[in-house]
């Protein structure tokens, strides 16, 4: 059982580009030599037992890969290291010890276990595939603890690159990590293959979900849409106009209510008060209102 990571940040020290596909697996392109990838991603697992890295080949590599060697598409990872911290606390990481590590091929001089061993030498150390290049491979560490905290954790990767001719990196890769018991398989697991193994029609609805389960979280396209699916369904900032005016509204609502009584009066007040200030203009508008009304004006005018 594996859940495919998708990768956040990532970053080279030998000037690589690194560029996340749209399966969540990442592609190195530009410059090339020894250097760390470092791959930060996030996961709400807990409990997990095993990282999985999968070394894929791509026609943009050469001879497909996956790694980025000029003669024949073979990488060596030097050494692989992960550190976990709480999604709460991503300053508090701690380093993850891996107990075993294996491969489904592992290049004579270069096993897959030397490359958790702590040790960056240059030569006859790490994880390297000659005479197999040009298919994927996938390779499987098993953590010497669970890894995971309740509300999620920061996963980061490194990926250090030492071999002696500085062209031996990883082309495209991709990580996931696993829940299942240990020692965790390479491949899909046992009791996946022991539901395949019963005719379609046979299955129960349990069996019917354990694999619509185990698909739907190994399949990076699915994934791919359920990121841009949850990008588009963020909030939109509000206009800052739009935030101004609401804030004035909410001012002008969290005000005392007006009674319209002692509004009107205290409007008849400043009235009255503004007519005693000007008491010869009010006289003379008070004099010319009456002429005006008289039923002589009305008839002559």
């Amino acid at each position: 059982y594996w859940q495919v990571l998708d990768p956040k940040e990532m970053t080279s020290t030998n000037g690589a580009q690194l560029a996340k596909e749209g399966d969540f697996s990442i592609l190195a392109s530009g410059p090339n030599g020894k250097g760390d990838y470092t791959i930060v991603a996030e996961t709400m697992a807990t409990g997990i037992t095993a990282i999985r890295l999968e070394a894929l080949t791509d026609e943009r590599l050469p001879g497909m890969g996956p790694g980025r060697s000029g003669t024949n598409g073979n990488f060596v990872v030097t050494e692989f290291e992960l550190s976990q911290a709480p999604l709460a606390a991503p300053d508090q990481a701690r380093k993850v010890t891996f107990s075993a590590a294996r491969a489904d091929f592992s290049q004579g001089g270069f096993d897959v276990a030397t490359a958790v061993d702590g040790k960056l030498d240059e030569n006859g150390n790490g994880w390297a595939i000659s005479n197999q290049e040009g298919k994927p491979h996938t390779a499987v560490f098993e953590t010497q603890e669970n890894v995971g905290s309740d509300g999620g954790t920061v996963l980061a990767f490194v990926l250090k690159q030492n071999y002696t001719d500085g062209t031996h990196s990883l082309g495209r890769f991709r990580l996931s990590v696993s829940t299942a018991p240990r020692p965790v398989g390479l491949g899909i697991p046992d009791e996946i293959k022991a539901i395949l193994a019963v005719g379609r029609d046979q299955r129960d609805q349990a069996q019917n979900d354990a694999l619509l389960k185990y698909f739907r979280d190994n399949d990076g396209e699915r994934k791919r849409l359920q990121g841009l699916l949850a990008e588009a369904q963020k909030p939109r900032e509000m206009d800052p106009r739009l935030k101004e005016l609401s804030a004035a509204l909410d001012t002008l609502v969290a005000l005392p209510p007006v009674d319209p009584v002692a509004t009107r009066m205290r409007r008849d007040l400043e009235l009255s008060a503004a007519q005693l200030a000007r008491s010869r203009l009010t006289a003379a508008q008070d004099v010319a209102w009456a002429i005006i009304n008289t039923p002589a004006f009305l008839f002559n005018h």
